[in-house]
C-alpha cells in the first residue's frame, strides 16, 4: 500500500494494482505520504476465521459494478 499526495493505492506482490478490490483500505489512519509492506487477509464474517478464499475472490473482482461486502456493511 502506498499513499502519495492523498492518493492511496494497493498493489500485489506481482506489481498488479488492486486498490478497487479493497475500498475499506482507501483511508488508512496515517498522515502524509507512506509505503507499507504487508499482507491483506480476510476473515469469515460468521466465524472470524482467516479465509484465504475471500482474499482470492477480492482479487478476481475486476468491474466497478460488482459489489464488495465489507464487515461493516448491512446484510
Amino acid at each position: 500500500m502506498s499513499r502519495q499526495s492523498d492518493e492511496t493505492r494497493l498493489w500485489t506482490m506481482q506489481g498488479n494494482e488492486c486498490t478497487r478490490q479493497f475500498p475499506e483500505l482507501h483511508l488508512p489512519p496515517m498522515d502524509g505520504d507512506f509505503v507499507l509492506d504487508g499482507e491483506v487477509c480476510c476473515t469469515d464474517p460468521e466465524t472470524e476465521a482467516i479465509d484465504v478464499e475471500l482474499v482470492m475472490e477480492r482479487f478476481r473482482l475486476k468491474k466497478k459494478t460488482k459489489s464488495i461486502r465489507t464487515r461493516n456493511s448491512s446484510r
